[in-house]
């Protein structure tokens, strides 16, 4: 999109941007409210301002005057917001948004406006607990070629001895929901190969918490009998391909397995059952995805997520990162079928910026996390930590089976690795960084465990840090 100075921006009519636990999103207004894209706050505020009633000149003027920025930061980082965000954008359409909440910058406007804007973002990531991921078992029924996790991949689905038993569980959802956990997400390995999987459903759900739950096994008619009347219960499928030889080649797995899982898919469509699919996108799908989309929803599905492929210290391999013109092309599609299947919710699990390599998503769009201040993590054993994004052991921090959750939630250890000293970061550039604390919310400790072996290192998307945190192999 190409934009000259007089130009008017403003948000296309169907989209508004809102503020959802502390994370500025932007969504449709129809069919029914849905998420698009998470947004940093950067994005989130420029998108409050294309309310129709600025040119382009005076909306980067205004931009430069908020942020702080030079003049020319500011062309670059619009220029980048448009090559991203353009098919969001209307330009010099006429149209006028009343609705957007847009801040006023005039000349006379102060930089605390914005400031207390900031701060209302920033008050909704106050600690209190919402999320707990559970990872009920480290058995895996799939082999994939991008395993993150580490699971072992067990055909049978026998607990191993350290595992929680089912008393154990209940005092743990009890726990959560006294504590104020609204939701966990069962995770693994794979969840389905606990054995006692429908309970631990149904001690959860029967105190009152959400239940997510992600699968790549199939799902039986007798499962979905007993689960189907549970109301809060939300079941994610991965699936990565529906081609027989690229799904065994993805899944370590047999090609009857796929055909299990589509009947498994059918099954729930059948029953009333709402599901999400969920894809990685690596090197060998890229292409293939978008062609899943018609056949999901020709099943019923009404949502998909695709997710990037990114560094593990499982099984990282650098040849299933895809290419840069291949995401472009991706992302075109997928712009194209979120048009055409109106009815289907989409969640675009990868950024542009950092997939192009921009500077900027390092200094201004790096996401918050939520770890430790939102949710945290149980393991099979009872070891709790801050990031449900591993079960790596360097990563955990102590066992539930020694104190009660409120204590762990509460513990020294929890709150150091919110807010880490410097002295933990000894001989590294964070030690002497000016922006060492406020870094603390957009510091991932995986990133740095994945690239240097430790947690306490820089985060390889710092902008200080001059190494490339790869999500393509060009």
């Amino acid at each position: 999109m190409n934009v000259n100075s007089r130009d008017v921006l403003v948000l296309k009519n169907n989209y508004k941007v809102k503020v959802k636990n502390g994370r500025c999103v932007l969504e449709t207004i129809y069919p029914y409210e849905r998420n698009i894209l998470t947004l940093s706050l950067i994005h989130g505020i420029i998108f409050s301002m294309l309310d129709g009633n600025r040119c382009y000149e005076v909306l980067c003027d205004d931009i430069s005057y908020v942020l702080g920025i030079p003049k020319e930061k500011t062309n670059e980082l619009m220029k980048n917001f448009i090559d991203v965000f353009e098919s969001f954008i209307e330009v010099n359409s006429g149209l006028k948004r009343s609705d957007l909440n847009s801040i006023d910058i005039a000349r006379n406007t102060t930089v605390a406006d914005y400031k207390t804007i900031k701060k209302d973002i920033l008050d909704n990531l106050k600690r209190e607990p919402v999320s707990l991921v559970y990872f009920v078992t480290q058995k895996c029924g799939s082999d994939c070629i991008y395993c993150a996790v580490g699971s072992s991949y067990k055909k049978n689905s026998l607990c191993d001895d350290n595992q929680l038993n089912i008393e154990e569980i209940q005092q743990l959802a009890f726990e959560a929901r006294k504590l104020g956990f609204s939701e966990v997400e069962l995770t693994g390995g794979d969840p389905l190969m606990h054995p006692d999987i429908l309970r631990i459903i149904e001690i959860f759900s029967d105190v009152g918490i959400k239940v997510n739950i992600s699968t790549k096994m199939p799902i039986t008619e007798t499962f979905i009998n007993k689960i189907k009347n549970i109301n809060n219960l939300n079941i994610q499928i991965s699936l990565d391909a529906i081609d027989p030889v690229l799904f065994e080649r993805l899944t370590g797995t047999s090609k009857d397995r796929l055909k299990d899982i589509i009947t498994s898919l059918e099954l729930l469509s059948k029953n009333n059952i709402d599901y999400k699919v969920k894809a990685t996108i690596t090197s060998y799908n890229i292409f293939h995805i978008p062609s899943m989309v018609k056949f999901l929803h020709e099943k019923g599905c009404k949502c998909f997520h695709v997710q990037s492929y990114y560094m593990s210290q499982v099984k990282h391999n650098e040849n299933l990162f895809p290419k840069k013109e291949d995401y472009k092309t991706f992302d075109l599609k997928m712009q194209q079928l979120m048009n055409e299947y109106k009815d289907m919710d989409f969640i675009l699990g990868y950024d542009l910026d950092i997939i192009n390599g921009s500077r900027k998503f390092r200094s201004v769009s790096r996401p918050y996390c939520l770890g430790g201040r939102k949710g945290m993590a149980i393991y099979e054993n009872g070891d709790f930590g801050m990031c449900g994004m591993t079960a790596n052991k360097s990563m955990r921090i102590g066992n539930i089976r020694n104190m009660t959750l409120k204590e762990a939630w509460e513990s020294e250890n929890m709150m150091k690795m919110i807010k880490p000293t410097r002295d933990l970061f000894k001989g590294t550039l964070c030690e002497q960084c000016d922006l060492f604390d406020e870094c603390s919310l957009k510091r991932c400790y995986l990133r740095s465990l994945i690239y240097f072996g430790t947690i306490y290192e820089i985060d390889p998307l710092c902008p200080y840090s001059k190494y490339d945190y790869k999500y393509t192999r060009n």
